[in-house]
């Protein structure tokens, strides 16, 4: 009898482990069930796909910076740069630039764009992104042609800083006579040449002013010359002159408080009879480099909108039948110079289209020479830093003065506008729409 007890005893333990056992088992089996299960699951499922990433900047974001309407000599060509349109220009890369005929078999496609002749006098201007084939932007030229002269006398009057005082009016002078015609430079300053010596053609190319400077909304630089001391002026030399500015007068009660800035006014009635000048045919505005400098980006386009409208609107009182050239000059690319291109430049460019536009004026142009001449060359360079090479490794030691190809590139593109205006053939405007800030 106790051995049948003993007996009892261990087959309830050999159970109770039996099912102890059997239950660790199961428990285990399921879990690696449950786990092979979830690999399997992970193996039969595609890897997500992930989205392409977008671009943080639009190329054609900010808007686009030309004019529909483009002189050029009947006989030649000149270019476009297409980067220099862009608002962000360093995303030149992103987008594809294309020139072509309207009723013509001429195409051009690449970063520089020859309005040649067998484009005709209508072609489109056309920029697409080069991730998207079906985002476009369109612009149509009107071609403007210069017929070659015989010695017509053109009197021309540079307003600009020192990228005019460089030998702007002996340059333009030159591409002018290269057209046939005959051109009087008016002003009170020899324009400087490559040497340093300043014995140029006369303008008013005052090295480090903007635009504020000519009609003394900034009265930290220019100086007026003071009523009667005309004749002790035009005895000092070049750099005594450079301070002085010879445009302003002091305000009168009857004048319009709207072209009273500081005082003074700008007035070229005054200008031309206190210094015994002729009356200019042709008046190119290339101020903006030094606003550019100078001017908060909140408030450059406010400044240039402004002394264009005033020294456009006494241009037009002093001189009627004066035809009035707005242009600026283009910058290097740099890295520095591109973002002041995109915060600056291109709020410069513009209030200039919108002051012209807003002015109403028919004998006011706007020229896109800024978008005419080569951003990539024509600048000084350094002369240290030579590699094994023989290459010079470094940047632009100046991107800011066109010199070399950009420098002769920009009055040669420059110079089919000029005569274009005398003649005429940009009368009623060629100002676009106006741009927002």
């Amino acid at each position: 009898m106790k051995d049948l007890l003993l007996y009892d005893e261990f087959l309830v333990v050999f159970l109770v482990v039996f099912l102890v056992v059997l239950g660790i088992a199961s428990f285990a089996a399921i879990a690696m069930s449950v786990l092979l299960l979830r690999k399997i699951r992970a193996l039969s499922e595609p890897k997500k796909i992930v989205a392409p990433s977008v671009k943080a900047h639009h190329p054609f974001r900010g808007g686009l910076l030309f004019e529909p309407t483009v002189a050029v000599a009947e006989a030649g060509h000149s270019f476009i740069y297409p980067a220099n349109i862009l608002t962000r220009r360093e995303l030149a890369s992103d987008v594809v630039f294309t020139l072509s005929g309207s009723s013509s078999s001429g195409s051009y496609t690449g970063a520089a764009l020859p309005i040649a002749q067998d484009l005709g006098d209508k072609a489109v201007l056309n920029l697409r992104a080069s991730d998207a084939a079906d985002d476009r932007r369109f612009m149509t030229l009107n071609i403007i042609r210069v017929p070659r002269q015989s010695g017509t006398l053109i009197k021309i009057l540079m307003i600009g800083d020192s990228i005019v005082n460089r030998d702007g009016a002996r340059l333009l002078s030159e591409s002018l006579h290269e057209l046939g015609f005959d051109s009087h430079m008016v002003g009170l300053l020899k324009g400087m040449n490559a040497g340093g010596l300043s014995d140029g053609l006369l303008s008013e190319g005052r090295s480090g002013w903007e635009s504020g400077d000519f009609t003394f909304a900034i009265n930290d630089r220019a100086l007026p010359v003071a009523e009667g001391e005309e004749a002790g002026f035009l005895e000092m030399g070049k750099g005594g002159r450079v301070p002085y500015n010879p445009f302003i007068r002091l305000a009168k009660p009857d004048d319009s408080a709207d072209l009273v800035r500081n005082g003074y006014v700008f007035d070229c009635e005054y200008y031309q009879a206190r210094f015994n000048l002729e009356a200019p045919d042709v008046v190119i505005n290339a101020l903006g480099t030094n606003d550019a400098r100078d001017r908060s980006t909140s408030k450059v386009y406010d400044c240039i909108y402004d002394n264009d409208r005033i020294i456009h609107s006494q241009i037009r009182a002093a001189w009627p039948n004066a035809r009035i050239i707005r242009t600026l000059p283009a910058t290097a690319i740099a890295s520095a110079r591109n973002k002041l291109w995109t915060y600056s430049y291109a709020r410069i460019i513009r209030a200039m289209r919108a002051s012209a536009k807003d002015l109403g004026d028919p004998l006011v142009s706007v020229a896109p020479l800024w978008a005419m001449t080569n951003p990539e060359c024509g600048y000084e360079v350094p002369t240290n830093n030579i590699g094994n090479d023989g290459f010079v490794i470094g940047n632009w030691a100046d991107p800011i003065h066109p010199a070399g190809a950009s420098q002769y590139g920009y009055y040669k593109a420059m110079a089919p506008y000029v005569g274009a205006a005398a003649l005429g053939l940009l009368d009623n405007g060629n100002c676009a729409s106006r741009d927002q800030i």
